[in-house]
């Protein structure tokens, strides 16, 4: 659908830490496996084109049910379905 040569994807599915109590509930939404999940971490300076990123997640979003979990230093709220912001961790 987006005309990439597979050699130019690659997969990564880490085993996940333990978290700490408080973060229980985020560890087992991180264990899903049932939805594709992109991770973005790091700053949302301008720099960082974290509007880009929203344009090209919603043409993943497009094709298929998979979310948007961020990780910045940074309060950030962005406003389209599947995008998750997680604030600092």
């Amino acid at each position: 659908a987006f005309r990439l040569a597979p050699d130019r994807v690659r997969v990564f599915t880490p085993e996940l830490p333990t978290f700490p109590e408080a973060n229980a509930d985020l560890a087992c939404e991180l264990r899903n496996r049932g939805e594709p999940t992109l991770l973005y971490v790091g700053s949302t300076v301008g720099y960082k084109n974290i509007d880009r990123l929203l344009v090209a997640f919603r043409q993943v979003r497009r094709a298929s049910k998979a979310r948007l979990l961020m990780v910045t230093p940074e309060a950030y709220s962005a406003p389209d379905d599947g995008v998750r912001c997680l604030g600092p961790l």
